[in-house]
């Protein structure tokens, strides 16, 4: 435990990007994938999956999917939610006092330490990767509208088969 406590999980190296490339591909063509859980407060792989079905719209969520090419190579529309590191501080705090156990010094101290400077090193330049840039402290209908209102371009620009 002590040395996952070491591991820098906000750095890309933490995430298992070629799993997830391989799982895309594999919904794409047609194929049910079993999606890993994870405990976040022992930082290791639970014993259980999720199971993914294929389907026609399928929206990812992570504040890494820009960073690797192949996983941008697999999007049909990438959105780039741009957050004050101030709101994503507090919401970090509440969200893992609240649902990972965590004391608020520890998550503070790791913000401090690890989350801020690989935000800036490694999620702010993704930016330009986004074919659409949303705030993250508008209102969530708002913000659903621009995205449906930019997938529906999408699809009209798509070849049909």
């Amino acid at each position: 435990m002590a040395e996952r406590d070491r591991v820098n999980y906000d750095h890309p190296d933490a995430f298992e990007h070629d799993l997830l490339v391989q799982h895309l591909k594999e919904l794409k063509s047609g194929q049910v994938v079993e999606i890993p859980r994870y405990d976040y407060a022992e930082h290791t792989r639970e014993n259980d999956f999720q199971i993914i079905e294929p389907s026609p719209v399928l929206i990812l969520e992570g504040i890494l999917l820009l960073h690797d090419s192949r996983l941008r190579d697999q999007y049909d529309l990438s959105v780039f939610v741009d957050t004050p590191l101030d709101v994503c501080h507090l919401r970090r705090v509440r969200r893992d006092v609240q649902a990972r156990g965590r004391s608020r010094e520890s998550v503070i101290r790791q913000f401090e330490e690890t989350v801020k400077p690989m935000c800036r090193e490694f999620i702010e330049p993704t930016r330009a990767y986004a074919d659409l840039i949303l705030s993250g402290e508008e209102e969530v209908t708002n913000l659903v509208r621009k995205l449906t209102d930019r997938m529906d371009l999408v699809r009209e620009n798509q070849p049909h088969n």
